[in-house]
């Protein structure tokens, strides 16, 4: 459930170790550069960006989970995690469970069976967080820092990345939850290091949070027309009699105001035998027209569903 995830490692944490002279040999594609005075050095490991001073090591870009397992439309778990954190630590020879954590993104993607704006208007406010959307994305603007929802293969397509063969041609949706400000503060936690991304109580919370926010989400209750029966101007014209019946009251008010009509000869005794049966022939067995919001129960659905990444 892992995405991105900020590290910080101090060289109090290092172990003596010389960061610009040891840990520098260990990077991709090294640069340095000078600001206010200070020298630090940029490069990557397995997409990942690493950046160092003299005093301290950031990794501060690039996703945990295509680092390790190839791409992030796939689930971290915590051994998966740990796996992670311990194959960036043998490649800088360096102890990064002892870092801290500056951002974590809780994320999964979820398939669903229509595009994914259609599920942008089901989600609606969220208490003390700013609603604002943007192209094939919707975000909410919290205390910790961000809610998305957004439409992973758009976004894959956009970084000109390869979509893996089981999502290509589908709808998919991904959730993330981004800490990004006071993590020990909004985590209730003293310090987070990376050691703790692994630990179950921790982890299990964390999911436990992710859920509980989309939860907390308002959703829309609005009834829908029922599109597997709308499909033509005769389904049309049937709902436009049910629904004249019931501004009118019903099925016997619509009659009466018929027979008033021909009774006034604004219509002929052959219209009203004409409109009398078309309204029976709708009575008789009158469809579905509208259905609960559909895609809010599967979204729910799916959701919950991530819960199952718990190990």
């Amino acid at each position: 459930m892992y995405d991105t995830v900020f590290l910080y490692l101090p060289i109090t944490e290092a172990g003596g170790v010389d960061f610009m002279s040891e840990t520098a040999c260990y990077i991709d594609n090294v640069n340095e550069h000078t600001y206010n005075g200070v020298t630090r050095l940029s490069g990557e490991i397995g997409g990942l960006h690493v950046f160092i001073t003299e005093n301290a090591l950031k990794i501060n870009g690039g996703s945990l989970c295509k680092y390790y397992l190839g791409d992030n439309y796939q689930s971290m778990t915590r051994k998966t995690t740990q796996g992670a954190i311990e194959k960036i630590s043998d490649t800088l020879h360096l102890s990064m469970g002892r870092a801290d954590v500056q951002r974590i993104d809780i994320a999964m993607n979820v398939v669903l069976k229509h595009p994914t704006n259609v599920y942008f208007d089901c989600l609606e406010d969220l208490t003390h967080a700013e609603r604002w959307t943007r192209t094939n994305s919707l975000y909410y603007d919290c205390d910790f820092g961000l809610l998305c929802f957004y439409d992973k293969n758009k976004q894959t397509k956009a970084e000109h990345e390869e979509i893996p063969e089981l999502y290509r041609g589908k709808n998919v949706l991904r959730y993330e939850q981004r800490y990004t400000k006071r993590l020990p503060k909004h985590l209730k936690r003293e310090r987070v290091q990376a050691c703790l991304l692994y630990d179950e109580a921790f982890y299990i919370s964390l999911l436990q949070r992710w859920e509980e926010m989309y939860k907390s989400i308002e959703k829309s209750k609005t009834t829908h027309i029922n599109g597997e029966y709308m499909i033509g101007v005769k389904e049309l014209n049937t709902v436009g009699i049910l629904a004249l019946a019931k501004m009118l009251g019903g099925k016997d008010k619509l009659l009466k105001e018929i027979e008033r009509n021909r009774l006034k000869g604004v219509i002929t005794p052959k219209a009203k035998h004409d409109l009398v049966n078309r309204i029976n022939e709708v009575f008789k067995a009158p469809p579905p027209l509208l259905t609960d919001n559909e895609d809010v129960k599967e979204l729910d659905k799916k959701i919950k569903g991530g819960l199952k990444y718990f190990r």
